[in-house]
């Protein structure tokens, strides 16, 4: 889980008085407490769980959202709380927050916490999320040079030193979401910002090669370098900032470094408990630990199987995915019928774009574009279709009314008249029924 956030600390007497009381039986307890723990608990009020539910998460500050820390670098726009605590109080949530989780025992269902604390558990929730990679050549330099974002601090540290008036030069390495997302939010506050990727094209996991080139197009606009097929072979520490050199004996100097080149799942718990391999905890349909009938992982850190996209365990990184999974969890735990499964979906807010996803991109085989070219912003949506013709993919930029229409017509086999499809004046929904 990520580190404690102490600018925001609770109450000591508060934590403390959570912490006497958590021994007893009947409970649910909840490790982590970002979208998927926070639905997890609520949903188990929901479906109704009578018993105990403890959320744990070793930050102090009340569950908040995590999206919005690269779309936003607004030092006067607070946190948003994923629920006040109202809302806990009013549930019976018990919220142990700054406790940080170092062991779990499946056999006595015990869960183990740095401050020598154990709890006793009748079910288990693991929400632990992922954490950023930190890759070479990059290890060994000061954190005041290089950051990452996947908390409050980590964006705290990087608007304290753009306050400072110390971050002129940025580097941005990875070209996916979070760093198209963080360029585009700093672009008025960053005088120059260079975004790199050793791959050829931007967000090339998860979106069509031409809609990663518009996203970089309106990123090329507002003033950012882009520099995909490149890699950084040295970086050193100057006195007046790093110095960057590429193969090409090219060199670039900046204040700062944001590495955004993808996570590791946060499953050093489960591993550490005897569940299998880093990156290989896999549950079935239900999110349980196979094996167990009371110990359940959901989110960025597990391997689940998707009700809509086959038996195979794959892994979701979405709050769409977490959330999902949370609920699924949670009904397995009451023992009621799960929620009906929806298509996977995703989205990226980049400055003023907003790119809006359904399905798996790896699923497709065959791609149709429609582009908008007479818009005043980027418009346009690429549809990826399967051997069989259906619908597996969209993907859809600054254009939400071609996403309803793809959310609508998923997994089915809509009409594939190319020259209807590609025609960005007709409705979607009309050009799927030609």
């Amino acid at each position: 889980m990520c580190r404690r956030n102490e600018n925001q600390a609770l109450p000591e007497n508060k934590v403390q008085a959570t912490m006497n009381t958590l021994n007893t039986a009947e409970t649910t307890v909840i490790i982590g407490a970002g979208h998927a723990g926070v639905q997890a608990a609520a949903s188990l009020r929901d479906y109704g769980w009578k018993g105990r539910i403890i959320l744990i998460n070793d930050e102090y500050s009340l569950p908040y959202e995590r999206p919005p820390l690269s779309k936003t670098f607004d030092a006067s726009q607070a946190l948003v709380q994923l629920r006040p605590q109202a809302f806990y109080d009013d549930k019976g949530i018990e919220l142990a927050l700054g406790q940080a989780v170092t062991g779990l025992e499946a056999t006595n269902k015990t869960i183990y916490l740095a401050n020598g604390q154990t709890i006793r558990y009748d079910n288990a929730i693991l929400c632990t999320g992922s954490t950023p990679m930190r890759v070479p050549p990059f290890n060994d330099l000061s954190t005041d040079d290089v950051y990452v974002l996947r908390d409050a601090d980590d964006q705290t540290a990087l608007q304290t030193k753009i306050e400072a008036g110390r971050l002129q030069r940025l580097l941005v390495v990875g070209a996916g979401f979070i760093g198209l997302e963080a360029a585009a939010a700093l672009a008025d506050r960053v005088p120059e910002i260079t975004v790199v990727d050793l791959a050829p094209t931007a967000m090339g996991r998860a979106v069509a090669p031409e809609i990663g080139q518009l996203c970089v197009e309106a990123l090329q606009g507002a003033g950012i370098t882009i520099k995909l097929k490149t890699q950084i072979e040295n970086v050193e520490q100057t006195s007046t900032g790093l110095n960057l050199e590429f193969p090409d004996r090219e060199s670039l100097e900046v204040d700062g470094v944001l590495l955004s080149v993808g996570a590791r799942p946060n499953d050093d718990l489960l591993v550490a408990a005897g569940f299998g391999k880093h990156r290989e905890i896999a549950v079935n349909s239900a999110c349980q630990l196979l094996g167990q009938d009371d110990l359940y992982a959901v989110g960025d850190m597990v391997m689940a199987p998707h009700p809509l996209l086959g038996e195979t365990p794959m892994r979701l990184e979405s709050v769409d995915a977490a959330v999902s999974q949370a609920k699924t969890a949670a009904a397995a735990i009451c023992n009621v019928p799960a929620p009906r499964p929806l298509a996977p979906w995703f989205w990226s807010t980049q400055g003023k774009n907003k790119l809006q996803m359904v399905g798996i991109k790896n699923f497709a085989t065959q791609w149709v574009l429609r582009h908008d070219k007479n818009a005043e912003m980027p418009t346009a949506t690429a549809l990826g279709f399967n051997d069989k013709q259906e619908l597996v993919a969209a993907q859809c930029l600054n254009n939400t009314k071609d996403f309803a229409a793809s959310r609508k017509f998923w997994g089915r086999q809509p009409s594939l008249n190319i020259r209807a499809l590609t025609d960005s004046k007709l409705a979607l929904k009309e050009a799927f029924e030609v």
